[in-house]
């Protein structure tokens, strides 16, 4: 079997309602040398199912048995697999647009100081429809500035391309620092070269209600901090006793809607705004926080819609 260009890190986990898109969206790239590492991770619906249909169709696509240990084991499994001089990463439920392995391999080429770069995205919600786009910065020094007070969403993790060189030799990901392995690994891919981003929008980001856990909320808070000190430690900074940021107040499904309505409001996408400010209020209609969400809403989609047009 002949090395391919770049290989493709797809941890699963129960993806298969979103499985086929994202699928459709790899075999759609107009770059073709690649090859996928798809992960089942002890799926306990049809994702392995699907996954092995596609290989068995496929000749880029190797399946590998995650056993249900978790996305740092599966991508370190994934990892040691690889064969292609470049790695990129994808999830289950996300859509790459159909450039994004080219547009991201050029780049990478014309700039060899870089050792990772992302994209713009679109945050989707589970149907598709868009909540917000990123404006992520593109260069290191304000990509680094970011990271270094724990904002990982500098750089979107699924929508990564890294030298596989140089990700091997940091030891990929640490199960140490899991629900937070992103930032642990820029942290230290920024300490042998560049990062940057792609301005462009190369990929779906699709969003969960799920991912508003209140334990899960604490438990990254407390390893951003670890890795930012770890970070810190290696440079002989003084440590943080605290992050100068915090998600803590998505603790809850509604209070997930109420962001997301306000972010699609920003982003002009009126409909989607008015939605998820309805299932807010539905979830805690006896909270009187949530009743002024409405007007939010409106206020912020008139002031998007009128920024739009000027």
């Amino acid at each position: 079997m002949s090395k391919s260009t770049v290989s493709i890190l797809l941890p699963v986990r129960n993806n298969a309602s979103f499985l086929a898109e994202t699928i459709q969206s790899l075999t759609a790239q107009t770059f073709t040398d690649w090859e996928c590492l798809a992960i089942d991770d002890g799926s306990e619906d049809e994702s392995g199912q699907i996954l092995r249909s596609w290989a068995a169709n496929d000749s880029r696509v190797r399946v590998l048995r995650g056993g249900g240990k978790g996305i740092v084991a599966g991508l370190n499994l994934a990892l040691a697999e690889a064969q292609g001089e470049w790695i990129a990463r994808m999830d289950g439920d996300d859509i790459a647009h159909p450039t994004r392995l080219k547009k991201q391999l050029n780049f990478m080429q014309a700039h060899p100081e870089v050792v990772a770069c992302g994209t713009q995205v679109r945050y989707v919600d589970p149907k598709g429809r868009l909540i917000f786009p990123t404006n992520n910065p593109v260069h290191h020094a304000a990509i680094l500035e970011q990271l270094e007070r724990g904002l990982s969403g500098a750089l979107i993790h699924p929508a990564l391309m890294a030298r596989t060189r140089i990700l091997k030799s940091v030891e990929g990901y640490r199960e140490a620092y899991r629900d937070v392995e992103d930032l642990d690994l820029y942290l230290r891919l920024s300490e042998r070269g560049k990062l940057a981003n792609v301005n462009e929008f190369l990929l779906d980001y699709r969003q969960h209600p799920k991912s508003a856990n209140v334990l899960r909320r604490e438990r990254q808070q407390k390893l951003r901090l670890l890795a930012l000190n770890d970070y810190r430690a290696r440079h002989r900074l003084e440590p943080l006793k605290a992050l100068a940021f915090g998600r803590v107040h998505l603790l809850t499904r509604a209070d997930l809607y109420a962001d997301w309505a306000l972010k699609a409001a920003q982003a002009a996408q009126i409909k989607v705004a008015y939605h998820y400010a309805l299932m807010a209020n539905l979830r805690e209609f006896w909270n009187p926080q949530r009743w002024p969400l409405f007007w939010q809403v409106f206020s912020l989609g008139r002031r998007s819609r009128k920024f739009s047009e000027t």
